[in-house]
């Protein structure tokens, strides 16, 4: 068991069995990992730069954090990958490294998704928390929205509008914010809609127009 807040960090080639992290601790790996028992995740798995998890798929808890923490090169995430199951999957994911994700199946997000990088195939995302772009995070393609969903812009700066928040049905989250002393250029994606802002203490009903 790795309980809060500790982190174990794998360097070399290991199957693991019976494996629980805590909410608060971390599991992380730079090599491969291979899973041939129980892996409760209630805490954070931790993919680093070369870092790869096999075997038996993984279960997360209500708190269960999946980071891509790479540094160069959109790391890959296809549907047969353990460490991101359709079920029982993580509650929340972070893109932490420079590299970005590449998402090659679609997947859900109940809690969280924040990035900080660039997230190719961002089509394949569906929305039900929040969706949260800190500096240096982008989507290259629209993602779906759930009814609860919130976009939250964490850049800092100036952010010109892009495919995080397109036009259709599925494309608009239903609630946007702003932090971190954040300004949305949102003519800068062009279309013309409307949408309710949230954030810095006021809410406010904008239109958004080419």
């Amino acid at each position: 068991t790795i309980q809060s807040p500790n982190v174990v960090t794998v360097a070399s080639p290991v199957t693991v069995d019976q494996v629980t992290v805590n909410s608060g601790g971390t599991l992380a790996t730079s090599v491969t990992l291979t899973n041939s028992g129980n892996l409760a995740l209630n805490g954070n798995f931790q993919l680093e730069q070369g870092g790869l998890a096999t075997g038996g798929t993984f279960v997360y808890g209500s708190a269960g954090t999946l980071t891509f923490n790479n540094s160069s090169g959109s790391y890959g995430v296809n549907g047969t990958d353990v460490f991101w199951p359709t079920s029982s999957g993580p509650v929340n994911v972070n893109v932490s490294g420079a590299g970005g994700m590449t998402l090659n199946a679609a997947r859900t997000v109940t809690g969280t998704f924040q990035t900080s990088s660039a997230i190719t195939n961002a089509n394949n995302l569906t929305f039900n928390g929040t969706a949260q772009l800190n500096s240096g995070g982008s989507f290259g393609a629209a993602p779906t929205y759930g009814s609860a969903s919130t976009l939250l812009y964490n850049t800092g700066g100036t952010y010109g509008r892009s495919s995080e928040w397109a036009s259709g049905a599925t494309s608009e989250p239903a609630n946007v914010q702003l932090s971190n002393n954040t300004t949305l250029n949102y003519p800068n994606g062009g279309g013309s809609f409307t949408h309710t802002i949230t954030g810095r203490s006021e809410e406010r009903t904008s239109e958004l127009q080419s």
